[in-house]
């Protein structure tokens, strides 16, 4: 964490542990002896696509299977098996069932629990003999501790169905009849293979974000009797009052949902509004009824009526060609807009005169009305852009914009928006978007939307994939658009040059041989990268094993070792160090960092290399998996800390914000990849007044200031073995060290550090959970 810097590390004698025995990669006899250890009957057959080291697996290629064999099969009957994994990233293990007689096998999945448990119960008609086991659709690192398979009884089933029921309830009378379904297969078919989801337990932080949004709404929704009168005194002060056009297409909808969303327009507190209907050969009567019945009962509602299908993109483009308004928005034909939302965007139109994109906060809203799952959005990131269209609902522009772009392409339905703002942003200024952190649309959660699930419109990903592709193209920007394994993202990864530069990885120390041996030996074994050498500085060492090490390092040629004897004074040591580094590009790392995955260094160097780009930071896990840094949060805890902090090592976050690169306010100094050039024009880390804490935030406020983006990638991974339990028991100088320097940011920065424009004023800042404001 940022305000107990990589310096804490760097005092700390002992290391934190591996979790490694020392087996040799590929190790088949590591894999037998694991498997021994489960709590079953097994035996290792083969290991497809995984090596070994010591405890710990690698998924290595497509396929990855653990296959198994039982030299006991089970029996027909109940079973519950529970899956004891630690992993590093994103997984949905499974396994494939072999049973005695069968020919094809059968597959299952594992459900999560809140406690960290992978867990699935199924029924079996014959006797089990084998599986293969899948521990992840992608490249992780994981460590499976137990497999246990035991036979359950009815009461035990009866509570797990229960258990699953409550949930598929409250998920609205489509979950239910779905679970309803799937229980009718279970009671009326006994001699099929039969499995489900254990889903015991509850999610804490989902529960508590609902009951936080719930608070939150009642002090910051729009009420009639309270804001009204507000808005309508703000809106007389406007010099120009713009029309927006509302551009909605409809096909086919639930009448009463139409209806309602017509409703939410009308009841705007704004009146300068033009609602601009593209119907595109609805077949139901009521639905073309209630559209020649609002057109005649309101001037501003104009309705175009297709007379062959021609999809969104089309029916978009139809609606478009009604428009008069100065302003464009979209509104899905089931979705609702808050009373307050047309008001809103006027207001910040006259506030950023400059503007030629505007964006909002949106929730979800399910058939009954239940609105849930709010999305504070970050204010503009294009790095985040690039890796997913966040800005969504609300989206406002300008509709000259719009008509030179000739509107929605055909051949992007799904993600035909998407596609739209990215060939905006390639002729806007960055400061032209604004965000208005308030929730003015509710996207409605019905069977089929994507708001209920991505994955229920897969052409929707590939429309989006192929929409960035041409994006980077026209844009000249030299990236490969790759897609993120397990979730709906996309990932740019920045091309290095022919002849890529010398990287000088800077490396405090002080004793401590084997953390430093540890981060020196996984990055020399496990990084892809072709060019870069080791700066270690000795802040005082005394012990003879570290000496010893220090001077066979100074040995080679691509390490230098720097003596320091002054006190411990972090700015310094890396002042000095990158003062004598021969690369173009400096990386400070921690003396307890280790490197787990090949690609690292060229995913942050890649981004490095940009113009714009000032800092990079990295995904750092502590040894157990979970999230040690994935960015900081200004303003967190007082000053600034880390966001997502111990969150499970394979959650996407906050609407996917672990698995997403993004620019924030800052990253730790743990790893941190910069331009040597850049670092020294600032006048590197701040020696006088902040010499162990609080330093890397300090450098990255300056970047930013000088007009510099900070890039945060989730595609740089490694561990900090920094203690994720022991806390920072300081004693009284240190404490007294790191109040001044407290005080020292704060007096330097002020207001800056009470709103980060990467974290919605809307999320607490009591901690970095992306939890609504109490």
């Amino acid at each position: 964490m940022s305000v107990s810097k990589g310096s804490n590390a760097t005092d700390r004698q002992e290391p934190a542990g591996s979790g490694k025995t020392g087996a040799a990669a590929g190790d088949p006899q590591a894999l037998a002896t694991l498997v021994a250890g489960w709590s079953m009957n097994a035996r290792l057959e083969s290991a497809d696509d995984i090596s070994a080291d010591g405890k710990r697996m690698r998924v290595a290629g497509k396929t990855p299977r653990l296959r198994l064999r039982f030299d006991k099969p089970f029996r027909a009957g109940w079973y519950k098996i529970e899956l004891e994994m630690w992993t590093d990233g994103f997984t949905r293990p499974s396994a494939r069932l072999f049973f005695a007689g069968n020919a094809e096998p059968v597959d299952i999945g594992f459900n999560k629990l809140p406690n960290g448990t992978y867990r699935s119960f199924l029924k079996i008609p014959g006797r089990l003999t084998g599986f293969d086991f899948a521990p992840s659709e992608t490249e992780i690192l994981f460590e499976i501790a137990d497999f246990r398979v035991r036979r359950v009884g009815i009461l035990e089933l009866l509570g797990a169905a229960w258990r699953q029921a409550r949930k598929a309830w409250r998920k609205g009378p489509n979950g239910f009849l779905t679970f309803l379904g799937e229980l009718a297969g279970v009671v009326f078919r006994p001699r099929r293979f039969t499995s489900f989801r254990d889903t015991s337990g509850t999610d804490k932080l989902a529960d508590e974000r609902r009951e936080r949004y719930a608070s939150w709404r009642t002090h910051n929704d729009y009420n009639d009797q309270r804001d009204r009168a507000g808005y309508e005194t703000r809106l007389k002060t406007l010099d120009k009052a713009p029309t927006i056009s509302i551009v909605m297409p409809v096909c086919d909808p639930d009448p009463e949902h139409l209806a309602a969303t017509i409703a939410s327009v009308r009841r705007q507190i704004y009146p300068k509004w033009q609602l601009c209907i593209a119907d595109d050969a609805s077949t139901k009567p009521e639905v073309l009824d209630l559209l020649r019945h609002v057109a005649a009962g309101d001037s501003r509602i104009v309705v175009r009526f297709r007379e062959e299908r021609g999809h969104i993109s089309r029916a978009s483009n139809t609606a478009l060609q009604c428009v008069t308004g100065e302003w464009v928005i979209c509104l899905d034909h089931d979705d609702l807009l808050s009373p307050n939302a047309l008001a809103e965007l006027v207001l910040a139109m006259d506030a950023n005169r400059q503007a030629r994109l505007i964006y909002s906060d949106e929730d979800k809203i399910t058939e009954t009305g239940e609105r849930f799952e709010p999305h504070f959005k970050p204010d503009w990131s294009p790095d985040l852009f690039h890796c997913s269209n966040y800005l969504n609902h609300i989206s406002a522009f300008r509709a000259d914009d719009i008509f030179d772009l000739e509107g929605w392409r055909v051949g992007y339905e799904g993600s035909q928006d998407y596609d739209l703002l990215c060939r905006l942003i390639e002729r806007i200024p960055p400061d032209s978007v604004v965000h208005i952190p308030r929730v003015l649309y509710h996207w409605r959660a019905v069977a089929g939307s994507t708001a209920r699930a991505v994955g229920e419109k897969s052409y929707a990903y590939d429309a989006g994939l192929k929409a960035l592709k041409d994006h980077v193209r026209r844009a000249g920007i030299d990236a490969d658009v790759r897609e993120v394994g397990g979730f709906p993202f996309y990932h740019l990864t920045y091309r290095l040059p022919a002849d890529p530069p010398l990287v000088s990885l800077i490396i405090p120390t002080r004793n401590g041989r084997e953390l430093i041996e540890m981060a020196v030996t996984s990055i020399r074994e496990k990084t892809s990268y072709p060019r870069f050498e080791f700066v270690i500085v000795d802040n005082g060492s005394d012990d003879p094993a570290a000496l010893s090490y220090f001077d066979s390092l100074a040995a080679e040629p691509d390490v230098q070792v720097l003596r320091y004897p002054g006190p411990f004074n972090y700015s310094a040591i890396n002042n000095l160090a990158v003062e004598h580094a021969r690369g173009e590009i400096i990386a400070l790392v921690n003396n307890d960092i280790e490197a787990i995955e090949p690609d690292w260094l060229s995913e942050m160097v890649g981004h490095a290399l940009r113009p714009e780009v000032g800092a990079v930071g990295a995904k750092l896990h502590f040894p157990d998996g979970r999230i040690q840094h994935a960015g900081v949060i200004i303003g967190l805890g007082g000053v600034a800390g880390h966001g997502h902090l111990r969150f499970p090592g394979e959650s996407p976050g906050y609407f996917g914000r672990l698995v997403m690169t993004q620019n924030l306010s800052a990253v730790t100094g743990a790893t941190l990849v910069m331009r040597k050039a850049l670092y020294q024009e600032l006048g590197g880390l701040e020696e006088e007044h902040l010499k162990v804490a609080l330093n890397d935030v300090d450098l990255c406020l300056r970047l930013r200031k000088a007009g510099y983006r900070i890039v945060w990638t989730p595609f740089a991974r490694l561990v900090h073995h920094e203690s994720a339990s022991r806390g920072y028991d300081i004693d009284p100088a240190k404490r007294a060290r790191f109040n001044a320097e407290i005080a020292f940011m704060r007096e330097r920065w002020g207001k800056t550090l009470a709103s980060d424009p990467f974290y919605s004023p809307n999320l607490d800042l009591a901690d970095g959970k992306f939890l609504p404001m109490p």
